[in-house]
């Protein structure tokens, strides 16, 4: 679970009288969905919320279901309804994932599929807020502890929304140690509640996709071989003048894999070469935000030997992250060929 970088800044103060989860909080008890992989954050948030006498039930299960890069979220069109969707909506399961299908064509489905992988996202995103409306919960809040727990520091981050509000809060917490867990994750919830924290806009999805007429072309040709990116060269690192290695990238066919690999010749073109060749793959995984919108961030991993570079760029699609990823990548490769 990844928040857009805007939201992983200080702590921001913003009181906004009109946010209906804070007006309600003041008014009385809500019902609240809480999302908490870690048991001390998970623990820490139920203590306070239920102390200030709100319901709350633990829906991390149903939230991973809709967010999580494995399921729907990922374009896998044949992900069946899970036990907990109620039968009240299985009319909607089907009709959303019917027109996914409708739009994506012949399987296979998945994030391989571009038009399976956008449809899924969306109808993840409109099927978690229809489950909210059956829930009928006032309010949901999604709170994370990452970081490199061997420092025994992790950084706490915390989101909430109201199934109808346009507007979402987050708080971020830098160096919160692991002692501290539970006691700094009922007091970020309880800020939440107070109206403290970033304001952003949340956008809000019940409509379900159209059924199409299915495709009868090669899905995705065009679109394949028109996104092999021209990029100017990589700077090499200043006092640097490195012996460096050809550059095979897998799968070869890939429009990313020959936009890294045009990009290394271009970037090495005055540098002394080895007579090694480097037989790298890469491979590229979304990683959806707490709360889904239209960005999320995507890891590209270039494995290459015995070690591995990895770069993340936010975007509404893999195939606009290339550009980004080549850069990063070319650039991490030169910096440890300096080393």
């Amino acid at each position: 679970m990844r928040f857009p970088t805007g939201w992983l800044s200080s702590l921001f103060v913003l009181l906004l009288s009109t946010w209906f989860p804070f007006a309600k909080a003041q008014a009385g008890s809500m019902t609240i969905g809480l999302v908490a992989s870690d048991s001390n954050v998970k623990t820490g948030a139920r203590i306070a919320l239920t102390g200030k006498g709100h319901k709350v039930q633990d829906v991390t299960w149903e939230f991973e279901e809709f967010h999580g890069i494995s399921r729907l979220g990922t374009g896998n069109l044949d992900t069946p309804r899970p036990n907990f969707w109620p039968k009240e909506l299985n009319g909607k399961w089907d009709q959303g994932l019917k027109a996914c299908k409708s739009q994506a064509g012949k399987p296979p489905y998945g994030f391989s599929n571009r038009l399976a992988f956008l449809c899924g996202r969306r109808i993840a995103r409109t099927f978690w807020q229809l489950w909210l409306d059956y829930k009928k919960f006032d309010l949901v809040i999604v709170i994370d502890a990452r970081g490199d727990r061997r420092k025994k520091v992790v950084k706490l981050e915390a989101v909430a929304y109201g199934r109808d509000e346009t507007v979402r809060r987050s708080i971020s917490l830098d160096k919160v140690p692991l002692g501290s867990l539970r006691q700094k994750a009922g007091a970020v919830v309880l800020d939440l509640l107070a109206g403290k924290g970033h304001s952003e806009t949340r956008n809000i999805s019940r409509e379900l996709p159209e059924v199409v007429n299915p495709i009868t072309s090669e899905p995705d040709k065009e679109y394949s071989e028109a996104k092999v990116r021209e990029i100017s060269a990589v700077a090499v690192p200043a006092g640097c003048n490195p012996r460096v290695v050809a550059l095979r990238v897998n799968p070869a066919s890939s429009p990313l894999a020959k936009t890294i690999t045009n990009l290394w010749v271009k970037s090495t073109k005055k540098l002394k070469k080895s007579k090694v060749m480097f037989v790298c793959s890469i491979n590229v995984s979304p990683d959806s935000p707490a709360s889904a919108d239209d960005l999320t961030d995507f890891t590209a991993t270039l494995k290459c030997r015995d070690f591995k570079l990895k770069e993340t760029v936010m975007s509404i699609n893999a195939a606009a992250c290339h550009e980004g990823f080549a850069i990063g990548l070319v650039t991490k490769l030169l910096e440890k060929f300096c080393k």
